[in-house]
Formats: C-alpha cells, structure tokens, sequence
C-alpha cells in the first residue's frame, strides 16, 4: 500500500497532468510552410467547438496567396493544419488518459492481510483503471461527436449526412465503451466474492 507521502505525490502529478492537458488544448497549433513563414491553425479546443475547421484554413490559405496573383503558393495550412491538430488532440486526451490511471492508482486503500486479499486488491485498481480510461475515452469520443455533429459549417457533411457520421462515431466509441464495462463488470465480480484468508495465506 502506498505511503500518505506518494499518495499526495500522485495527486499532485495528475492534476499536473490534467493543467498540461488543458494547455495543450486550448494552446494555438502553428504550422511553418515551405517559405519559411509560420501560420496559426488555431488550438484543438477551437476545432472542437467548430470555431475553425478546414474551410476556414483554405479560406485563409486563398487570401494569402491573392495578392501575388501567381497561383504557384502553397496551402500551407490546409495541407498541415488537419494533421498538427489531431496530434495536438491526441496528446491531450493521453495526458487526460494518463491522470486518471495515476489518480486511480494514488487513491488509499486498506492494507491487504493476506496474499489473496493483496491479489484481489491489484484487481480491483486494474478493474478501476480500465474503467476510468474507458470512462474517459467515451466521455471525450461523445462529446467531439456531439461538437462536429452541432456545426453546421463542417466539411464531412458535404459528403456524408449527420446520421453516417453519429454512427460512424459511435462504432469508433466501441473500444471505449467495451473497456468501460469490463472494468465494471470485474468491480462487481470483485465485490460480489468475498475470499477468507487461509491460515497458509498470511504473509
């Protein structure tokens, strides 16, 4: 069992965690073109709440390249906006990911008196684990649907309808979903067995 020390220790680092995930959210994605000038495509939080989207990148894109009348500039920010900002997303949902695992496994828990005890108490942080990632993914999978099925100006329903990107989205979800429930499922199976330590069993 780990020490009040670590456990603060623990805390700490996920909530250190979360702050860093929510800097990288709403910190602003810049991409630098072939001509050597850097371009803001906005921050994933900005995506997410349809603020900027691949047509306003073009958008911004074309009126860059306007005044030279040459036509030979590149989409800087069309071509690499979509790509920097997934990354970005990415790693701010595996920070998230992250903390909750820490969280979970910093929380206090009795000491276990025997080695089948200390066995079911490892089973219950992995059951605990698993359900807070799972928990985690499928809040953040459900809300990016909700968000892009909300603007009315995104790009992907100029070739699919609302109904194929929810159910799209939602078989994506399934992983997350299947996770989650495992982890609730080996919580009650954990609760509902109670195990009498052995005379053998005492460490």
């Amino acid at each position: 069992m780990l020490s009040l020390r670590w456990r603060r220790i623990g805390a700490v680092f996920a909530g250190g965690l979360v702050a860093l995930a929510a800097v990288l959210a709403v910190l602003a994605v810049q991409v630098r073109g072939d001509d050597g000038v850097i371009r803001g495509c906005g921050s994933s939080f900005d995506v997410l709440a349809g603020r900027t989207d691949w047509q306003v990148w073009r958008a911004q894109d074309l009126l860059d390249l306007a005044p030279s009348a040459s036509g030979t500039g590149a989409l800087t920010r069309t071509a690499a906006c979509p790509t920097a900002v997934n990354a970005r997303t990415a790693w701010a949902g595996g920070l998230l990911a992250a903390a909750a695992v820490v969280a979970v496994l910093s929380w206090p828990r009795r000491a276990a008196s025997s080695r089948t005890a200390k066995c079911r108490d490892l089973t219950r942080r992995l059951a605990m684990s698993m359900l807070s990632v799972g928990c985690a993914l499928t809040v953040a999978g459900l809300a990016g649907v909700a968000l892009l099925v909300a603007n009315p100006k995104a790009t992907l329903f100029l070739y699919v309808g609302r109904p194929v990107v929810v159910l799209i989205g939602l078989l994506l979800l399934a992983p997350a979903v299947a996770l989650m429930f495992a982890g609730w499922a080996l919580i009650v199976a954990t609760r509902g067995r109670k195990i009498e330590p052995r005379a053998g069993d005492e460490a």
